[in-house]
């Protein structure tokens, strides 16, 4: 469940940064021998590409560290679908983190370039440099909160399995 909703979430937030600034993903990003798909200039390619590729590694772990915190040992177990609404909202905290930081990082940008222009560095391409910031600090804020879900679901889950176990004790 965790990776089809992480990966999920990586092609939507890569289809939309892709569409930002493609140059993110083709140039940005070092060439470690991946296809040619990688290395295209088309959006509607990068955002699927980078967003099953960042995410399943991450969305893997922390569902292992999920699934074992809500059926390892002898408190009640959790059921999935109990997890999936905690999910969802980790996912939508971690979509509106990765707006305010692409807004954040969009303006980052204007100022930078336009404090180069000022100092008389000429900017082959504006749109380039602020996209470039904007992607950036929107992915670095979407894996941030991805990292503070990642903890708390599991944290969440055990605290959750622990205080139902003292409560069926109490009934006994």
């Amino acid at each position: 469940m965790c990776v089809l909703c992480g990966v999920g979430y990586g092609i939507v937030h890569d289809e939309i940064t892709a569409r930002i600034c493609p140059r993110y993903f083709n140039v940005d990003h070092p060439d470690l021998g991946w296809p040619a798909v990688f290395h295209s200039s088309s959006p509607t390619v990068l955002g699927p590409a980078w967003g099953v590729v960042a995410t399943v590694p991450l969305a893997t772990f922390f569902g292992v560290m999920l699934a074992l915190a809500a059926q390892v040992g002898r408190w009640p177990q959790v059921a999935p679908r109990v997890l999936a609404l905690p999910l969802m909202i980790g996912l939508l905290f971690m979509a509106a983190c990765a707006v305010v930081g692409g807004l954040w990082g969009h303006r980052v940008g204007l100022a930078s370039a336009h404090a180069l222009s000022a100092s008389g560095v000429r900017i082959k391409n504006i749109s380039n440099t602020v996209g470039e910031r904007t992607d950036f600090y929107a992915h670095a804020a979407s894996y941030l909160a991805g990292a503070v879900v990642g903890l708390a679901l599991p944290i969440g889950t055990i605290v959750h399995r622990r205080r139902a176990s003292q409560i069926s004790q109490r009934r006994e």
